[in-house]
Parts: structure tokens; C-alpha cells; sequence
């Protein structure tokens, strides 16, 4: 419930009562693939108010091995250090290590909102944070704009084609509030018990850099964070192809100059204790606001106070600052110090839900990889532990009416590329190199033109296929039904599962299908228990029985017609021991994606700290065995024109079911074939075949193909066309 605080007339204000939320903000960030209940659970071995002092979260060490560093001052061994930080990256209590830059310096960034019917609330929240461009996004109470973001791009002119896109999702123009004037901005925050802090002397301001193609790249690569590595600036500087003592003198000068504004770790306050979220607004005459502003900003509790533009009568204030209390008795207490500063606030906008929350994204053009930066190196870390379960991108929310085909952009090289790749890539020391000369180009175009198809959203990823099967684990298809009042409400609490890989809306009854990727088989049903539990529905199961056929191959049509080109799939010899467990580890390392770098499967090795021969070797082994289906492209198929996806289901006589399957996995034209349980009544289909065509219409015949081969023996099928991908992220154990 709201609690009404009633702030006596001062400083020649009158009396006001200002109504904020009692509740702490609801932080299941819902949509963007990822998010829990942010309840403070205690870390094994650190207090995090000592941890996470204010020295780390500002000044994080410039020097070779800065983990090192941290750990001599904090009495313990580098490797405790990092297994901890990986713990607090996988639970939610840091989001990454990092540079903060002053605003205005490099790209453009805007506060934006929109007033939306609290109906359609959450499916509009979607459709902003799917966005690339977006790294905040929260609801927020106490006025009629009640979704809040903060988008951001290279430019003005790339952030005003995406503040575009937004409003032709969503149907309404957003409020458009960029940044005049900063008085303070320091997302620090203490953990210890309160303390006095020194006077803000105000910064002086920042002149915006000559940026040129190295720096945009090293800028790239440092937005998801440092990897927790020993050598962290090193691995940074694999990834923007640069030196590691260019990086560190970078690093340097741009600390210095003020550009970078904090380096150190980046806290999820909420986890905590910071459990209320608070943005105050005044309209202040214009004369008079600078002053004000700069009494404000030397407030301890105020994190944020900054001029924006106002916009006439739908918003006519032009002072903001941000409050982080721990609860209702200190937001009282911290409204309070407010109005005794001059002014109690024109109005409280309280944060109900987060959405989304993320660093910001300027140089997404200039991503090297698309695996997460904050990967774990020679500490044995996993990726998956990295970055905590979640997906590092916003998901498109693709459907067949809804993205757009994008082949006519794509170039000859581009098409080739795409075709190719879908069917392998090399195992050899410099495989971007092996295929670029097939491709009859050079190594760094390939690379570069991965990176873009990636950005782009043209492919989903790039790197191994695993069959986890093999090792123990499981792909198991599940589905629910979820009524159209509570249908964002239940795809967000499925989509927040890191399990969940996959995860699409289907003309049935049962509307919603998703794939749950488990390392282990036996953690199957804790799985769909707590999915259940979240989502508030019954989840069916449709565990693989026998699979007949996989192979999805999506080409772009090229012309003139090219012939395939087939990698040699023969590694060259070794005699690389491969250590016990070594093929879970190198899942872990690779599932992300291979890394775009000219020698990809060194870099694998190094954060193994294995051997390039190894990871070949080992990566060999597991294509023998069957655990490694291929090396490649995923397409991202809506964009590139395959927009009908239809799951073709059939009910079939058991003792036939498998004869049936194996002819029709051989039809050319079915991508997966597999044999599912039933579910009766419900569910009378134990045959599932999917086809893929570039509209309904071209995939009907090839339906009706399937019922014709299966003939009098099928009882029954149904064919269930995806609308809408609600999640897409590949396997991650």
C-alpha cells in the first residue's frame, strides 16, 4: 500500500504530503531473459560491505594482475577471490567490473517514458526492452508516465532512428528528456553502516573525445565488463585485437581526463539492501535551477541530480534526483533532507518493477564476439556463472509478422558466408583464415563480417552444436497453456529460467513452447517444479524418445548458384593429453560461441588453461563420439526470410512410430524429426516434424507431403505455427 509522508512547510515551502510506495521495488526483471527475486542471500566467504568498498566500486587496479592486487589487501588467495566474484556475478549481486564514462562524452543517451494503460503494462515493457538501444527500463508510479528507460547509441542520429523504432512498437511517440546539465552522478554506494561524506566539489566538464576505430572497439569490448581472469586487461585486449599495455595506457589517460568516470565493480543495490528506488522532479525556474541543482547534488543520499529538458505541459520539470533508500523509514528520512534543502519535491515517482537493467551499449558496431566479455579465463571459471544465467542481449521478439526480411541487404559475401558456415568450420589453429580462403576472401573480412551479421541480428550465434545428451544432460520440449489476461505475465516467469534455451508462442491450446537445456537429467523435474511454481501453470514434458533426423540448413538464395564448400574435417595430429572432465569444461567455455578472433580455439585454451592442441583434440573427439553436432552459423531464420515455422504433430501407431519417423526424416525438406511422448487427453501426438518454409503457403504442400507419406496410419495431426520467438539463447550449463 502507499504511505502518505506529510513534509513540514521549510525554507518557504508550504506543508505537502507526498504519497510513495511501501513496497520495495518488485526487481523480477521480466522479459529480457532473466531475473529473480533479489532477496539478499549471504555470500560462503565474504562480508560484501568489506569486499565492496567504495576504493573497488571507483578504483579498480590499472596494473597486470589487479585481482591480485584486491586480494593481498583483502587477505585471501586470487583464485578465492575470483571463485567469489563469479558466485556474485551468477546470484545477482554485482552485474559486472567496469568502466562507468561521464555522460555526454562518448555516444548519446536520452531518458525517455511512455503512458501506457496499466493493462497492457508489462507486454510494453516488453517491446521497449527487447530494444538493443535500451539499458533501463522501469515502472514507475505517481504519474500518468509510468514506464521509464534510458536508451542509448553512437549518436544523436542512432538514437533518434531507435526512440523511432520504440514508438512504432509500441504505438505511442516516447517523451523525449535528454540530459542538460549534470550537477551529480555516482551509482557508488556504501555498504558499511552510514558515514559522512566529503563535500562534491562540482567536475568540471569533460570535452568529448576524437574517438577513432581502436578506441570504439576497446570501448566495445569492455561494455559487458572485465573477464574474471588473472590477467584481465589481456583478454580485454584479445578481444579488441590491441596490445594490453595500449589498454592499460588508455585506461590511464582516459581515468585521468575524466572521460572514464569510475572503474571498478558495478553493484546490484537491490541485493543489497537498497530496496526502494525514488525519482524526484521539480519544475524550477530556469534562472535559478543551476543553484539549486548544486545544493542538491552535495546531499549524501542523493546518487543522481541532473537538468533536463522539459516538454511543455505533458512534462514541465526540469529538476531530477535520483534516491536509493534502504526502506520506507529512510526514503521518509531522505525526502525529508530534501525539502530542508530548499524544496520538497513537485513529485515522487516511486519504481515498482524493473524491467530491464544494464550498462550501456555505444559501440554495439564495434563488437568483436558475441560471447559475454565477462568470461571466466584460467581461473576455471564458467561463462554460465559469468554472467549469471541471463542472456547478455536483448531478445528480438520476432515473428512472422513482425521482423522483416533483411536478405536484400546482404551482399554476394555476406550470402556465402551465411550458407557456408550453417554447414561447419574448420578445426585447425587459424580456422577464420582456412575459411575465409574458401570463401575467396581474407581473415580479418571474415571476422568482421561475422561481427556484423551478429549485430545485426542475422545470425543468433556462431560456435559448436552440442548434442549434451551425450554427456549426461538433456533438451527436453515443454509446453503450457497461459490465458491471454496473464500471457506476459507467464512468458516472463518462464523466460527468467536460465534453463529455458528456446521459447516460442504456437497457434494451440498449448500456446507457449519452450526447450529446457540441463547438464544433468536427474535436475529435470526440480526444473519444471519451480517453472511451474513461478509461472502459475501446468507444464507438459515431451521428453526425446528417439530423435530421426536434425539438421536445420536455412540458405539465402545466391546468384548465381553457388557450389557448397565442405571443410576437411580431419584435425591435425596431436599428441594433446586430455584431461578428465576436460569435455564439460570446454562446453562451458564454448557454448557461448567461438570467439571471433584470428586463432579462436587458442583463446578457448587460455581461459581452460589448457592447449590449443588440447581443445582441437577434445573438439574432435566430441564430433566422433556424437556430443559435437557442428561447428557454425545459427541464422536468425525470420530476418532472413524463412518466416513459417510450423511443428507438424502426428498421431501414430507405437509399433509403427519409429519405421514412420525414419522415412520421414529423410524427406528433404523436415529439419527435426523426433518421437515425444503423449499426453492424453490433450496431447494424442507421439510424431513431431518440423518444416520451415518462407510462408504459409510454400509450406503447405510439404505438409501435405508428410501426410501423404504417412497415409491411413496417421489417426490424427495437428500443425502449430509459431507467432511470435520469445526467448532464443542456445544451450548454457
Amino acid at each position: 500500500m502507499p504511505v502518505e509522508i506529510v513534509i513540514p512547510a521549510q525554507a518557504g515551502c508550504a506543508e505537502q504530503a507526498l504519497r510513495i510506495e511501501e513496497t520495495p521495488l518488485d526487481f523480477r526483471v521480466r522479459g529480457n531473459g532473466g531475473g529473480k527475486d533479489m532477496a539478499l542471500s549471504s555470500p560462503r566467504e565474504f562480508d560484501p560491505k568489506t569486499l565492496y568498498d567504495a576504493a573497488i566500486q571507483h578504483d579498480f587496479p590499472l596494473a597486470e594482475r589487479p585481482y591480485l592486487l584486491w586480494a593481498e589487501r583483502l587477505g585471501c588467495s586470487e583464485q578465492a577471490l575470483l571463485e567469489q566474484l563469479a558466485r556474485d556475478l551468477r546470484d545477482g549481486r554485482i552485474s559486472r567490473i567496469g568502466a562507468v564514462f561521464a555522460p555526454n562524452t562518448i555516444g548519446a543517451s536520452t531518458l525517455a517514458a511512455l503512458a501506457v494503460d496499466p493493462a497492457r503494462l508489462d507486454a510494453v515493457a516488453r517491446e521497449v526492452s527487447a530494444h538493443p538501444a535500451v539499458s533501463h527500463n522501469y515502472a514507475r508510479g505517481g504519474h500518468r508516465y509510468n514506464l521509464w528507460f534510458v536508451a542509448g547509441a553512437r549518436d544523436r542520429e542512432s538514437l533518434d532512428a531507435a526512440l523511432r523504432e520504440i514508438a512504432q512498437a509500441t504505438g505511442q511517440t516516447p517523451l523525449d528528456l535528454p540530459m542538460e546539465r549534470e550537477y551529480h552522478i555516482d551509482l557508488g554506494f556504501a555498504l558499511g553502516a552510514d558515514a559522512p561524506q566529503a563535500p562534491r566539489p562540482p567536475r568540471p566538464a569533460v570535452e568529448r573525445p576524437q574517438l577513432d576505430a581502436s578506441d570504439w572497439q576497446l570501448i566495445a569490448a569492455l561494455e559487458e565488463g572485465l573477464a574474471l581472469t588473472p590477467r584481465p586487461y589481456d583478454a580485454l585486449a584479445r578481444r579488441a585485437q590491441c596490445a594490453p599495455e595500449a589498454v592499460l595506457a588508455r585506461f590511464k589517460a582516459w581515468r585521468q581526463s575524466g572521460l572514464i568516470r569510475r572503474l571498478g565493480v558495478v553493484l546490484q543495490h537491490r541485493r543489497l539492501g537498497y530496496t526502494r528506488n525514488l525519482m524526484c522532479v521539480w519544475d524550477w525556474p530556469d534562472d535559478q535551477v543551476d543553484a539549486f541543482g548544486a545544493r542538491l547534488a552535495q546531499l549524501p543520499c542523493v546518487n543522481l541530480c541532473y537538468r533536463r529538458a522539459r516538454r511543455g505541459a505533458d512534462w514541465p520539470y526540469n529538476l531530477f534526483v535520483m534516491l536509493h533508500p534502504r526502506n520506507a523509514e529512510q526514503a521518509e528520512q531522505f525526502l525529508r533532507q530534501l525539502a530542508e534543502a530548499g524544496a520538497a519535491p513537485h513529485r515522487v515517482l516511486a519504481g515498482q518493477t524493473c524491467y530491464k537493467q544494464r550498462g550501456m551499449r555505444y559501440a554495439v558496431d564495434f563488437l568483436p564476439a558475441q560471447e559475454p566479455a565477462m568470461l571466466a579465463g584460467a581461473s576455471g571459471l564458467s561463462p554460465s556463472s559469468a554472467c549469471g544465467g541471463r542472456s547478455t542481449k536483448p531478445l528480438p521478439q520476432a515473428g512472422e509478422g513482425k521482423d522483416q526480411d533483411e536478405t536484400g541487404a546482404l551482399d554476394a559475401l555476406d550470402r556465402r558466408i551465411i550458407n557456408t558456415l550453417q554447414r561447419g568450420f574448420p578445426l585447425s589453429p587459424r580456422p577464420y583464415a582456412q575459411a575465409a580462403r574458401a570463401l575467396g576472401t581474407d581473415e580479418a573480412t571474415l571476422i568482421e563480417r561475422l561481427r556484423a551479421l551478429l549485430a545485426r541480428g542475422l545470425l543468433t550465434r556462431f560456435g559448436p552444436l552440442f548434442q549434451i545428451e551425450r554427456a549426461g544432460g538433456c533438451f527436453v520440449l515443454c509446453a503450457c497453456h497461459a490465458d491471454a489476461a496473464r500471457l506476459e505475465q507467464v512468458i516472463a516467469a518462464i523466460n527468467a529460467h536460465p534453463e529455458v534455451a528456446h521459447h516460442y508462442e504456437r497457434t494451440h491450446h498449448l500456446n507457449l513452447w519452450f526447450v529446457l537445456a540441463l547438464a544433468n537429467v536427474d535436475a529435470l523435474p526440480a526444473a519444471l517444479a519451480r517453472i511451474e511454481a513461478d509461472a502459475g501453470t501446468r507444464v507438459l514434458a515431451f521428453p526425446r524418445e528417439r530423435e530421426f533426423f536434425v539438421d536445420l540448413y536455412l540458405p539465402v538464395p545466391e546468384v548465381p548458384a553457388q557450389p557448397p564448400v565442405v571443410f576437411d574435417s580431419a584435425p591435425p595430429c596431436t599428441d594433446a593429453v586430455i584431461a578428465p572432465d576436460f569435455d564439460h569444461a570446454l562446453i562451458r567455455a564454448a557454448q557461448a560461441g567461438l570467439p571471433l578472433l584470428p586463432a579462436p580455439y587458442q583463446a578457448l585454451a587460455e581461459r581452460l588453461g589448457s592447449t590449443e592442441q588440447a581443445v582441437i583434440a577434445c573438439l574432435a573427439s566430441m564430433r566422433a563420439r556424437g556430443l559435437l553436432r557442428r561447428i557454425g552459423a545459427v541464422p536468425q531464420h525470420y530476418r532472413l526470410g524463412w518466416r513459417a515455422n510450423a511443428m507438424t504433430v502426428w498421431d501414430v501407431a507405437d509399433a509403427q512410430a519409429d519405421a514412420l519417423g525414419e522415412r520421414i526424416g529423410a524427406l528433404p525438406f523436415v529439419s527435426h524429426c523426433y518421437r515425444r511422448p503423449r499426453h492424453r487427453p490433450e496431447w494424442p501426438y507421439n510424431l513431431f516434424a518440423m518444416v520451415h518454409a518462407r510462408t504459409r503457403e510454400e509450406a503447405a504442400p510439404l505438409i501435405a507431403e508428410i501426410a501423404q507419406e504417412l497415409g491411413s496410419v496417421c489417426r490424427g495431426s495437428d500443425v502449430l505455427w509459431s507467432t511470435r520467438v520469445l526467448k532464443k539463447t542456445g544451450l548454457r550449463i
